[in-house]
């Protein structure tokens, strides 16, 4: 689980500190002293968070302007600080203790550097003139005033550097070129390659459910059935409502459409190769169900009713029986094609099941994964995700 803790919304707690760029010029000693404070606060929760087990935090995001050396050497301090008083404290529960190398808290550096004039102003366009800081104010106004922070920023920025004894991650325009430095271990190895799969084109992102299928009519799980009439009826309607989106989107956007290898999703997307092209794979296949496929909920009920119970209150990580899958090892056999998704630059029509376009839907949306197993996203309806800001605006559209 991953949590981010910005600085910027501790500031903006109190309206009245905020007075546009020259808050942010590090001569603006008052300002200056404000963000330190702000800066403080999101640290103290970010450590008090993944410490607290209640949680299940394993990465927190600090962020903030980290941009000089100053700066982060106060922010490594700070972590050496917080693993001395650990140590200490285990120290006293067990004996002696040898936490060297063992720190339970571990600081990486993760920097984005824009380099591309273009890609710059395309950035601030895109995604700032939507931060909290600018609601209500003019675009025009908004621009200028981000380009002067930008320059305040300039003024004192210093690049992650070795000899500060960190390891970091840079990732320049956007896809550019990936540094990773000292990054050991599973965690900073999957940061390092979603943070090279970041991309700023701003394309739409569409899912959409299977059709309806004899199994859905009958109440039953999985399987591999084909489409009832009226899911074949909602498949060609998809496919003249994604022919008329196509028809609409400017010619340098070329929509591809992912869907499942099985059946229904097949005849889902039948016919649709000749307006996008499509790629069908196994990964976008239903949660597996093990030994519940074909049955209905109630015959699961009788047949296993303490694992449904348990799946009831936790189907995050309770598993079907039989050999089947939870919704965290859907995470984990779908967490490559979330990456690439992120990282695809034309729009793109995802068409599977419930269960995959939940987890899609929730990482894109920041979901806690928690939550995603009981999302209820309607059957026969084209749910389409517009980047924006700092997340994604969603318009749904009902076909039939």
């Amino acid at each position: 689980v991953t949590r981010i803790f910005n600085a910027g919304n501790y500031r903006r707690k109190n309206e009245d500190i905020f007075s546009g760029a020259a808050f942010f010029d590090s001569e603006n000693k008052a300002g200056s002293a404000i963000r330190q404070q702000c800066a403080e606060e999101a640290l103290k929760d970010a450590v008090t968070s993944l410490l607290d087990p209640n949680q299940g935090l394993s990465v927190a995001i600090f962020d903030a302007t980290n941009t000089t050396k100053e700066r982060r050497a106060w922010l490594k301090e700070r972590i050496k600080e917080e693993n001395d008083n650990l140590k200490f404290e285990v120290e006293g529960l067990f004996g002696d203790y040898s936490g060297e190398g063992d720190d339970l808290l571990r600081l990486a550096f993760a920097e984005t550097v824009l380099t591309d004039d273009r890609k710059v102003w395309e950035n601030v366009k895109g995604s700032k003139l939507n931060s909290p800081d600018y609601l209500g104010m003019n675009a025009d106004d908004a621009m200028r005033d981000f380009f002067a922070r930008i320059e305040a920023y300039k003024k004192v920025y210093e690049p992650v550097e070795n000899d500060e004894g960190v390891p970091f991650i840079r990732l320049t325009n956007a896809g550019e070129e990936l540094l990773c430095r000292n990054c050991q271990g599973y965690t900073l190895g999957r940061i390092g390659w979603l943070m090279g799969s970041m991309r700023l084109t701003l394309r739409p992102i569409l899912l959409a459910r299977c059709g309806e299928s004899r199994n859905d009519l009958l109440g039953r799980i999985g399987g591999n059935p084909p489409l009832t009439q009226v899911g074949e009826m909602f498949a060609r309607k998809l496919q003249a409502t994604i022919k008329e989106w196509r028809a609409k989107l400017s010619p340098e956007m070329r929509p591809v459409v992912w869907t499942s290898s099985l059946l229904r999703a097949q005849q889902t997307i039948s016919g649709l190769e000749k307006t996008c092209p499509v790629m069908s794979v196994n990964m976008l296949d239903e949660i597996k169900a093990g030994s519940a496929e074909g049955l209905t909920h109630s015959e699961l009920a009788e047949q296993y009713p303490k694992l449904t119970k348990a799946r009831t209150e936790n189907k995050l990580e309770v598993p079907f029986p039989g050999g089947g899958e939870s919704y965290l090892d859907l995470f984990k056999r779908i967490e490559p094609l979330l990456l690439n998704l992120v990282a695809e630059t034309q729009p793109v029509v995802v068409i599977s099941h419930l269960g995959i376009l939940r987890v899609i839907y929730s990482y894109l949306m920041g979901i806690e994964p928690k939550k995603c197993p009981y999302l209820e996203l309607p059957m026969h309806c084209v749910i389409q995700l517009n980047p924006k800001g700092y997340g994604y605006e969603e318009w749904q559209h009902f076909p039939l």
